[in-house]
């Protein structure tokens, strides 16, 4: 039991703040031209509601906006 204690413990010291030397990287991603944007949403409009593709797409959508949000903060 002891050998749990000090794992838990161990483990939560992993959730103390970071230094403040501690650098962010963000990942970067590929930037789509208007034209390849349109031709993108016109294809994903033809997709039946729900859609497996709908869905990759969408959660797509939240990682680029987490990773914009991750820039701001990074800076």
């Amino acid at each position: 039991m002891p050998c749990l204690a000090l794992t838990s413990l161990t483990l939560l010291t992993g959730c103390a703040t970071r230094p403040s030397n501690t650098v962010i990287v963000c990942p970067s991603f590929v930037e789509y031209s208007p034209e390849f944007q349109g031709r993108a949403a016109d294809e994903l409009e033809k997709q039946p509601a729900g859609s497996a593709l709908s869905v990759l797409v969408l959660d797509y959508l939240q990682l680029r906006d987490k990773i914009r949000e991750c820039r701001r903060n990074a800076t």
